[in-house]
């Protein structure tokens, strides 16, 4: 198979991959409650379901743009850097992790005064998602 196919449809795996351990992540069994709360979002307002149900299209679509963004990139990042094996993308993506994702979720969730539990809730989502990732990737 030609590996452009291969590292495409590993992309697109990837990008499930990231779907389905969000929807684990902010699930109630795990964060969910503790997210919505610390959002303010009274999931037991029909009013406010219904806003979140309506605006999920969208938010789902851009979530996958954003999703295939990031995948793409840190596979270009991990190939620039001539990783060699998945030990070393893992190193790399949770290195990129801790020197953009988590500070940038974290100085967000501040300056919109949610604090520190939304912020940890959505940058371990992404901790897991890109070393997960960057697992994977370092693998090709």
């Amino acid at each position: 198979m030609d590996i452009v196919i291969i590292k495409s449809l590993t992309y697109f795996g990837l990008i499930g991959a990231y779907f389905f351990i969000g929807a684990l992540w902010y699930s109630d069994r795990l964060f969910g409650k503790v997210w919505s709360r610390a959002h303010g979002l009274d999931l037991d307002n029909p009013d406010t379901v219904h806003r979140m149900k309506s605006r999920a299209p969208t938010a789902y679509i851009q979530s996958a743009v954003s999703l295939a963004v990031l995948v793409i990139l840190l596979a270009t990042i991990l190939d620039l850097v001539g990783v060699q094996g998945p030990g070393e993308g893992l190193l790399i993506a949770f290195s990129l992790w801790v020197g953009f994702v988590a500070p940038v979720t974290i100085m967000n969730s501040l300056f919109v005064l949610r604090g520190l539990v939304p912020a940890v809730v959505d940058a371990g989502y992404h901790l897991v998602g890109m070393c997960i990732a960057g697992l994977v990737l370092g693998s090709f």
